[in-house]
């Protein structure tokens, strides 16, 4: 009796297995998926990670996408399987090594791994800590010059997904009148909604959304690099060259009220330098 119960269990997990092979694979890659996601041990070495138990490693391919009178540098990432897959445009959002930093190479050879064929492009803006609208224009040109791969390609599962501040110019791309009907998907990790609440954590370190509040100390470094970057959208030529200055002495950890160079700021300068320093979370609404 025994031996015909433990026969027929044994047929029934192969007849399960057999017959949901490929749920049980999915779910077995997202949870190794998930499980590189959390591991930062490998991060300089992606080839040890979980899903490198059962997956290929993905080929990576440097390409220049023209885009009008330049090329936008990109890395491809893909299965040398010959079978068209499911893409996505994966954005990075204001960091110094664009494309390179070691957890978006990681982060993109995981999704193609998983069965993505992937294209990272670097954004001029987002990599020099600038905010520059043709960094839209380059994930549409991204976007469409990864749907012309159709070799590779499935067209009726192409996406996007932008990290950070990179979600707001990628959400935008997908808009986009030329690119927007082909867009089956869109992804946003750790956007924003509200900008005034992203320069209310940003100068204060307070975020809230709904029921949820709590404080995480600001980084002086990224904030005055980040203004000092983008004061040439200051519309007075004369401020924007003290606020250089002035964001150049914080920056090194000096303070300026009182000092010659803010003195001779206008009260629109001023009034920029206040909402930059405030560290009220309660002040910031009126400073906008």
């Amino acid at each position: 009796m025994r031996k015909r119960l433990a026969i027929f269990l044994s047929f029934s997990l192969v007849f399960v297995v057999i017959v949901f092979y490929s749920q049980i694979r999915l779910g077995v890659l997202t949870g190794l998926f998930l499980w590189d996601l959390l591991d930062d041990k490998n991060l300089q070495h992606p080839e040890r990670g979980a899903l490198a138990w059962m997956t290929p490693a993905p080929s990576t391919e440097r390409l220049q996408i023209p885009q009008e009178e330049r090329n936008i540098p990109a890395d491809l990432y893909f299965l040398k399987d010959g079978r068209r897959r499911a893409a996505i445009v994966l954005t990075h959002g204001i960091i110094e090594d664009g494309k390179d930093d070691p957890r978006l190479v990681r982060f993109a050879q995981s999704l193609a791994r998983a069965g993505f064929v992937v294209l990272v492009p670097e954004l001029k803006g987002m990599k020099s800590f600038r905010i520059l609208f043709s960094d839209v224009d380059d994930i549409v040109a991204s976007f469409n010059y990864l749907s012309s791969l159709k070799h590779r390609v499935d067209e009726e599962k192409m996406g996007l997904m932008g990290f950070s501040y990179g979600a707001g110019p990628t959400l935008m791309a997908a808009a986009s009148p030329s690119i927007r009907g082909q867009v089956k998907f869109l992804v946003s990790f750790g956007g924003y909604y509200d900008p005034v609440n992203v320069i209310r954590f940003i100068t204060t370190g307070t975020y809230e959304y709904k029921n949820e509040r709590g404080f995480l100390k600001p980084d002086p470094y990224g904030k005055w690099v980040f203004f000092m970057n983008n004061v040439d959208y200051v519309e007075n030529k004369h401020d924007q060259k003290l606020l250089r200055v002035v964001f150049d002495n914080e920056q090194k950890g000096n303070k300026n009220e009182g000092t010659e160079v803010f003195q001779k700021l206008s009260p629109q300068g001023r009034y920029l330098y206040d909402l930059l320093v405030n560290e009220d979370p309660r002040r910031v609404d009126a400073l906008v």
